[in-house]
């Protein structure tokens, strides 16, 4: 299927072909193949149910009922269309990559709203729910998943907004010029493949342009810091962040962020590294997951006596 590979797109006729293909592949078999019941339970319109079901045919994932001729949103899954709708399922399921692409499509529509035809001031950031955006493979985005993306985008610089003290992230948000920067220069895109040197790739740190080239993590790798091993480590680490109550998810995402500039230029302040890492161990010896304490375990290892001392 023609699709964002980070799981949220712009295009309606994309977003519903998400939805209907896998409501399909989940109906009893012996279904007629009506989808009928899907459009009226949405509520969509005739006209859009329709363009999704093109699509879908297009791309060989459904076809039509040797019965049914004429109408063209009737329709039975193939082989390929049941693959499909499988791979989209397990895709829901990764909790990292949802939250990835929420900060992204969030990063996007704010971007819309600051150079679009009708621009906003500050637009309410929950309004973002009622965008197309607001999906991970058709599965729309929880209130508290915007919540602490528009937190993440605000600590990164990315937004600006207005907070109040029931909210992680600002209530009403403005994309400020270094995520104008990264949507028009990167594509909006916050992790992108390395190029060459291997290297841990968050474009949100230091300059787009160096950092897609891999190049920023030579000093590192002249310390004896592997910079694979420390990519994988802090993706790993900021992936079981998510899962913590505010105050340190907010705690522990500055400490990444500290690392991840440290690591930029070679660690020229190995003591902040320390610190920052033991505020990592404190948390996970406190909170207990197993996912954050393996993750940060992992980190340490990664920095090494090299940048942590001992």
């Amino acid at each position: 299927m023609t699709q964002s590979a980070a799981g949220w797109t712009r295009d309606r006729a994309e977003l519903i072909a998400w939805q209907v293909l896998v409501w399909l592949a989940q109906q009893p078999s012996g279904h007629d193949g009506d989808t009928a019941p899907f459009r009226e339970d949405r509520g969509l319109a005739a006209e859009d149910l329709l363009s999704a079901m093109r699509r879908l045919r297009s791309e060989g994932f459904t076809e039509r009922p040797d019965f049914m001729v004429a109408d063209e949103t009737w329709a039975d899954v193939t082989n390929a269309g049941h693959v499909e709708a499988q791979r989209i399922e397990a895709a829901r399921s990764d909790r990292s990559k949802r939250a990835i692409a929420c900060r992204e499509a969030l990063l996007d529509w704010l971007y819309e709203n600051e150079v679009g035809p009708r621009p906003s001031h500050y637009p309410v950031t929950s309004h973002f729910l009622g965008d197309t955006r607001a999906y991970f493979f058709g599965d729309p985005f929880a209130e508290s998943e915007v919540d602490r993306a528009a937190a993440f985008l605000k600590n990164q610089g990315l937004i600006a907004g207005i907070d109040t003290a029931q909210s992680a992230g600002p209530v009403r948000s403005k994309i400020t010029d270094r995520g104008l920067r990264l949507v028009e220069e990167q594509g909006g895109r916050l992790y992108v493949p390395a190029t060459s040197t291997p290297s841990f790739t968050n474009v949100i740190h230091g300059s787009v342009g160096q950092i897609a080239q891999g190049s920023h993590f030579q000093q590192v790798q002249n310390l004896g810091t592997d910079p694979e091993a420390l990519r994988s480590a802090l993706e790993a680490v900021a992936a079981a962040v998510e899962e913590l109550g505010d105050d340190d998810r907010a705690t522990a995402s500055r400490a990444i962020a500290t690392i991840e500039d440290e690591a930029a230029d070679g660690f020229p302040e190995p003591g902040t590294v320390r610190r920052r890492a033991e505020r990592l161990q404190e948390i996970a010896e406190r909170v207990g997951t197993a996912a954050l304490t393996s993750a940060v375990g992992q980190l340490i290892t990664a920095l090494g006596p090299q940048v942590l001392g001992g």
